[in-house]
């Protein structure tokens, strides 16, 4: 499921759809959609367990969103950003751009009216001086009079405007900083089990899991189909009931992770934790925090995160909605361990963890594999324009090829507005172009529904009217439905069967070509690959001479094998188009 902040309304009513036909097995999302993918995992362990009427409150969850100052009260800001805040609500507010203009100057009247008085103040003091300089409004002509007039009021003006808005401006960035890069922390120690963010997501996972208020849901729960008991033994290699996964973004490493994490490298400060997770929350991970080797950070001993098991998936959800500006990011510590001595203290970089649309904002790619032996579905949220009817969309099957704009540029608008938009439009291609190509593949588009969300409609909307939400809700549903009912199972393995078979021949001829026709200058290293070169391999050295041979004699095999493939026959003529292609990348 796709972020998007408020647009993730749309996600109950669709997955409660689903519900009715599917038991889900694996789900995944990024940002909102990571909060509907852990929602969607609780509710299905409840169905499994003890509470058969899990989807049943979930459907109802849309009509929480829908009460008036419910979505504000989600990032609910701390004391020194609520003045922050509140400018932002009166901006959203606003429609045009010179409504936004306007409600930025009211915003910070409102809100900073204090030091806007300072500031007037400091404006008129200078004005005074001047005026009494050159002795006084009586002392000059009435012409000179209305200029004086002006010149103070511009000097009250350039007072107001200079000094509240570097004001302004240095508290907010300083505020930011403090707060963890955002304006929400998304947690209040004295509202357990409401809003904000982290309070509201706990209780709800729980309630969906039938858990009691102390005992979080864990990975661990959804792998093996039940609430795990202390140091009950979990076989990594066994098949998972449920399985989760959100993508989450290290800022410090400039990549995406996949959570739960897949290394145990990660540590926690306690302290710092306490200001983001419900209490109930933070004594789970510590108790259960792996003993180990001693890690600090500025002389701050530091915690383990707990295995991936017994990992509370409402941190895998904040991990992953950490919107940059408005919630805070979590901060993590990855150990570097660069001493041999075992005993000696781990060295550790501080790594602020935030939103995980900013790599992959549809992991789409996640529990794929070559031939499915269960659908995956796609839900995808995109822009379209006011003028747009049709805003519940799943594609026709791979062979029509039709492709659609994921976002449109209206020449109707003004000039200043058409040029914010084309701006707006590198930003995403930046973010998404990756998650937009998966997404018109063969074998992917077909299973994708595309939900149409316009210019006020989701996104940072935070103060959506009830009425909006609802359409929102219905659209989610319209959603759900045509997955169910229209989604072709037969034709989707099919599909991927073809473009898998078409991506390998691919894949492997151009390995045959380059193994069968080596350079030259690579014709030492061509030994390696034959298993005849006496020089010693560089590294990953084979385990003996047994596994050397093997490996020589497959490898010609397999370079024999591609040839005959290809002179009788190919998987690639008339497959689905475009045409993907096999390629190595680093598991988040």
């Amino acid at each position: 499921m796709k972020g998007g902040i408020t647009s993730g309304v749309v996600y109950p009513t669709a997955i409660c759809e689903l519900a009715r036909q599917y038991r889900f097995r694996n789900i995944g999302g990024a940002s909102a959609g990571a909060i509907a993918a852990a929602a969607a995992a609780a509710a299905e362990f409840g169905r499994q367990n003890t509470n058969p009427n899990s989807f049943d409150q979930f459907s109802k969850l849309p009509l929480e969103f829908g009460q008036p100052g419910f979505l504000p009260g989600l990032v609910t800001p701390d004391g020194a950003t609520r003045p922050a805040f509140n400018t932002l609500l009166t901006v959203l507010k606003a429609e045009s751009f010179p409504g936004k203009i306007l409600a930025v100057i009211f915003g910070i009247l409102r809100n900073y009216w204090l030091i806007a008085l300072l500031g007037g103040g400091a404006g008129a003091a200078v004005a005074a001086l001047i005026a009494i300089g050159i002795g006084g409004f009586s002392s000059v002509s009435g012409r000179q009079r209305i200029a004086l007039i002006a010149l103070s009021l511009a000097w009250i003006v350039a007072g107001l405007v200079l000094f509240t808005g570097t004001w302004v401006l240095l508290w907010t960035i300083g505020a930011l900083v403090k707060n963890g890069f955002g304006l929400s922390n998304g947690l209040d120690v004295k509202k357990p089990g409401q809003s904000p963010l982290a309070n509201w997501m706990y209780s709800l996972f729980n309630k969906y899991a039938c858990l009691p208020e102390d005992r979080p849901l864990v990975f661990g729960d959804l792998w093996t189909g039940h609430a795990i008991k202390e140091n009950e033994k979990i076989d990594p290699e066994a098949e998972r009931v449920i399985n989760l996964e959100v993508i989450t973004t290290n800022l410090n490493h400039l990549s995406p992770y996949k959570v739960p994490f897949e290394d145990e490298i990660f540590y926690f400060d306690p302290d710092e934790w306490a200001l983001l997770f419900p209490k109930a929350v933070l004594s789970w991970v510590e108790k259960h925090a792996p003993d180990g080797r001693v890690a600090k950070f500025r002389n701050k001993v530091l915690k383990r995160l707990p295995h991936p098991a017994m990992l509370p998936i409402v941190v895998a959800a904040r991990l992953s909605l950490s919107f940059p500006g408005l919630i805070s990011a979590v901060p993590l510590y990855s150990a570097m361990d660069r001493k041999e001595d075992e005993k000696a203290e781990l060295e550790t970089d501080r790594c602020w963890f935030s939103d995980g649309g900013i790599c992959s904002n549809f992991p789409i790619h996640f529990f794929d594999s070559p031939v499915p032996k269960w659908p995956t579905f796609g839900i995808n949220l995109r822009e379209v324009p006011d003028h747009e009817t049709k805003l519940v969309w799943l594609p026709p099957k791979d062979d029509e090829r039709r492709h659609f704009s994921a976002r449109v540029f209206e020449t109707s608008k003004p000039p200043r507005t058409q040029l914010i938009e084309f701006v707006a439009a590198i930003l995403s291609t930046m973010l998404d172009w990756r998650d937009n190509l998966q997404s018109r593949m063969g074998g992917y588009r077909n299973r994708i529904v595309h939900i149409g969300m316009k210019r006020h409609e989701g996104g940072l909307n935070l103060t959506m009217p009830k009425e909006l939400i609802e359409g929102l809700v219905d659209r989610g549903t319209e959603a759900g439905v045509a997955l169910r009912e229209k989604f072709d199972w037969p034709y989707h393995v099919w599909a991927r069967y073809r473009i898998t078979m078409d991506a390998v021949e691919r894949y492997l001829a151009e390995f045959a070509k380059s193994y069968r026709h080596p350079f030259d200058e690579d014709k030492r290293i061509h030994g390696w690959l034959t298993g005849t070169a006496e020089a010693k391999t560089p590294a990953f050295h084979w385990v003996d001479d047994t596994q050397k041979i093997f490996a020589a004699e497959t490898t010609e095999e397999l370079a024999t094998f591609v040839e005959d493939w290809k002179k009788n026959g190919t998987f690639t003529e008339e497959s689905p188009r475009p045409q993907t292609d096999l390629r190595h990348q680093a598991r988040f």
